[in-house]
């Protein structure tokens, strides 16, 4: 189950202790507290990344089957003090825009066998081919 959350008579509850730990997480990053330092001023002990994906998990804002925990403004300023903070550390990679392309060449050898059973016949003209290095 998702922290902050338990299931109570089948149905997804907030768990209250916990939900107060993760609006303590976001309030601690957003006065200027390091990830890790958040979760630990909060009560959890936790690595930089796990308490980094309770920051950026859109399940707290609620949906058609988790209760919201956090507020809306105090997400987004989150998504944006962590963009900021990677920009500024030059953590911020993307991907270069370029495209790779890979040709791969196979040649089928001769199929000479038939066999009754599907797997068989299709196993049999799997091994008949090879790659084109």
């Amino acid at each position: 189950m998702l922290f902050g959350y338990v299931v109570k008579n089948g149905e997804i509850k907030v768990n209250e202790e916990e939900s107060e730990k993760i609006r303590k997480i976001f309030n601690n990053y957003l006065l200027g507290f390091s990830i890790q330092k958040s979760g630990n001023m909060a009560g959890l002990e936790g690595s930089h990344s796990s308490i980094g994906r309770i920051l950026k998990n859109k399940t707290y804002l609620g949906d058609e089957f988790h209760p919201k925990i956090i507020d809306e403004e105090i997400f987004h300023k989150a998504q944006e003090e962590r963009e900021k903070r990677k920009n500024k550390l030059g953590r911020n990679f993307k991907p270069a825009n370029r495209k790779l392309e890979i040709r791969l060449q196979f040649n089928l050898k001769k199929i000479e066998e038939k066999y009754e059973e599907p797997f068989a016949q299709a196993e049999y003209v799997y091994s008949k081919i090879e790659a084109v290095i």
